[in-house]
């Protein structure tokens, strides 16, 4: 019950801890996979996820960068599925 209270209120953060790797800041993940996993989370937890301009604002908020790629892509430096 305390792990889906502390989903609830920070899914992203949560999303971040559960998901994802970030011990190597040479990697990234295009951004729009990375929201779309994030989505899937959120459904498994039968939570609403942040809308995509709110995930890009809190990921720029936990310190991570979101940068242009090739072909117009954005990929999110430091995290990996």
């Amino acid at each position: 019950l305390k792990n889906i209270f502390r989903i609830r209120c920070s899914s992203v953060e949560s999303f971040i801890d559960e998901r994802t790797d970030i011990s190597d800041y040479t990697v990234k993940t295009e951004l729009p996979e990375l929201y779309r996993a994030y989505i899937l989370y959120c459904k498994n937890y039968q939570i609403v996820p942040d809308s995509k301009k709110c995930f890009d604002a809190y990921l720029n908020d936990l310190g991570y960068e979101i940068k242009q790629g090739r072909q117009n892509k954005r990929f999110v430096h430091g995290i990996k599925l």
